[in-house]
């Protein structure tokens, strides 16, 4: 599980916003990382519908020649029209598809708030 990288902020924290210069160079670093430990295999790439998500996950899918699935299930929390207890069920709902059915190795990039949320739900 990847946290987006690094947000564009130049013109304020708008919902949608793609990755700042810093934010691509973290993409270009962990597209490396990535490549090096599973040489030999290319994860199945799903990430939240947020274009900072795509982009963080874009390098990746470039050097793998991996397409990127997007998935809603990924997508942080929608305050004020998702209550807590509809985010924790859309999450829970994701890793009782990734423990069924989900493929072995996977790279899902999503946001501050799924992540913990995901890692608790795990745990």
């Amino acid at each position: 599980m990847l946290r987006h990288a690094h947000r564009d902020t130049s013109k304020g924290r708008e919902r949608d916003n793609g990755l700042s210069p810093k934010g691509r160079q973290q993409a270009l670093a962990c597209a490396r990382y990535l490549e090096k430990r599973f040489r030999k295999e290319s994860p199945r790439l799903l990430s939240s519908p947020s274009r900072r998500c795509v982009e963080t996950l874009r390098p990746l899918a470039q050097r793998g020649r991996t397409p990127i699935r997007r998935e809603p299930l990924l997508q942080e929390q929608e305050t004020p029209s998702e209550t807590d207890l509809q985010f924790r069920r859309r999450v829970s709902h994701f890793l009782a598809w990734w423990r069924s059915e989900g493929p072995e190795l996977l790279a899902a990039c999503s946001h501050g708030d799924w992540i913990p949320e995901s890692l608790f739900q795990l745990l």
